[in-house]
């Protein structure tokens, strides 16, 4: 079925929603100037609802002329008891004449709150039916023709607990991890080998240091000898590095460090209950062995941007390989203590492409996203079923077949995800390089000839 797309927007960037008096009363949440030709049209609005949303709220979209006239109107209940009618907000309008107008979305409360996650105007033809699928996913086949990635928590223990994630928090509804059973890696790294389908790259890490485990470079050489030229990352704070574990580092292909800040005080407020005495010395003996390999695992946010510029000399320094900017997720947790941290948010959108990655924490269970630290989702376990049967399993392609209609609601995790605006990670990141150059140009024009 063939799309006439008007007009699409998909995580539309925090300049389209107007400044707010008041983000906990009505407002404006989303304005944007949109060229439409003369035509009947249909609409599909998806939202993220707050929290915290009292009952008997609407939200209401607008067709705005140039001169700011009404040309078309609807609103709809909005209700935290039903969110999966946010992903569902239907209209229908027609231009008599091509003009640039204006969609405006307002909320009767808590406008600051609520964020657009897609809008989509197409063109409307007397009994046809519309297709509303996603048309930014780019891969589309079930069942899953590959595997774009796996990540496996091969430790379900982590010695931090930083600010932003779940991980070790008392209202985590999840028992204690610990280090995954051999029977059930076993199964994975033979079901890998044996399913027939490309791999795109194997991570450790997920909710824990996988560090942790003292097997993993036995388990990195034998993913190795099963899979060769398979990519092996693993992702650590570093905080459980040891001498011992010079052999991962040798087995690796890269290894990811996380480190926020080189601020004591801010490193342990973001990184609790790591202290940095005791945990950057073992960062640098970690980077001194693994030399390019070692990449900075960098999540951006308020409390650390003005930092970037001296985070990547110091790693340069160190001799370490590249620095990954990550855009700051809130690992779908709305704690005002972790929104306040972006930069500038946007709403998750993962495409059915998500459906093509295989995620294994230590006890075997199969979750949808890394994101998903309650773990509230269930695409089988490796502990009861083989690979094959995971791959195929019905839940799987639901996942699929969701997010290929992009029914995010539906998915619980979804429903609280936000992540920063990429661009504004970027623009941070050059900003402290150029507030850096200007410091040193300072000083050396300070210090004459």
């Amino acid at each position: 079925m063939i799309q006439d797309i008007l007009f699409e927007q998909v995580t539309p960037p925090p300049r389209h929603r107007p400044a707010l008096p008041d983000p906990h009363g009505p407002g404006c949440f989303y304005s944007r100037s949109v060229p439409l030709p003369a035509a009947t049209m249909a609409g599909r609005i998806q939202l993220m609802l707050p929290p915290d949303l009292p009952p008997g709220q609407s939200v209401t979209a607008e067709i705005l002329g140039q001169e700011g006239e009404v040309l078309a109107t609807v609103s709809w209940p909005v209700a935290a008891e039903t969110p999966e009618a946010a992903d569902h907000l239907m209209m229908a309008f027609t231009l008599e004449a091509p003009q640039r107008v204006t969609l405006r979305l307002t909320a009767s409360t808590r406008a600051g709150s609520f964020y657009l996650r897609a809008a989509k105007l197409q063109r409307a033809v007397p009994g046809q039916a519309l297709d509303w699928s996603g048309t930014h996913g780019r891969l589309n086949l079930w069942p899953l023709d590959r595997i774009r990635f796996v990540m496996v928590g091969n430790s379900g223990i982590c010695t931090a607990s930083c600010l932003h994630c779940p991980t070790n928090k008392p209202w985590l509804p999840v028992p204690r991890g610990e280090v995954m059973a051999e029977a059930i890696f076993e199964r994975l790294a033979e079901g890998l080998a044996t399913c027939g389908l490309p791999i795109g790259g194997i991570g450790f890490g997920l909710f824990g240091d996988p560090l942790i485990d003292r097997r993993l470079a036995e388990r990195i050489r034998r993913l190795k000898a099963l899979l060769p030229g398979v990519p092996v990352t693993v992702s650590t704070t570093g905080a459980a590095f040891v001498p011992r574990q010079a052999p991962v580092v040798e087995a690796v292909d890269s290894i990811g460090v996380h480190v926020e800040s080189l601020v004591p005080e801010t490193y342990e407020a973001l990184m609790a209950p790591l202290r940095f005495a005791e945990v950057i010395p073992r960062v640098e003996r970690l980077v001194a062995l693994a030399g390019p390999k070692a990449i900075l695992a960098l999540p951006v946010h308020q409390r650390n941007r003005a930092e970037i510029a001296d985070l990547e000399a110091w790693w340069r320094r160190l001799g370490g390989g590249g620095v990954e900017h990550q855009s700051f997720t809130n690992r779908a947790n709305l704690d005002p203590a972790v929104t306040a941290l972006h930069l500038s948010p946007v709403t998750g959108a993962c495409t059915q492409d998500l459906a093509y990655d295989l995620i294994v924490d230590w006890d075997g269970r199969v979750l949808t996203c890394c994101n998903d630290f309650a773990k509230r989702s269930n695409l089988g376990s490796l502990a009861t079923a083989p690979l094959d049967t995971i791959l195929a399993d019905a839940r799987r392609e639901r996942l699929f077949r969701q997010l290929r209609h992009r029914d995010w609601q539906q998915i619980e995790g979804c429903r609280t995800c936000l992540f920063d605006d990429p661009a504004a990670t970027q623009a941070a990141a050059a900003a402290s390089r150029a507030e850096a150059q200007a410091r040193s140009l300072a000083i050396a024009t300070a210090s004459g000839p």
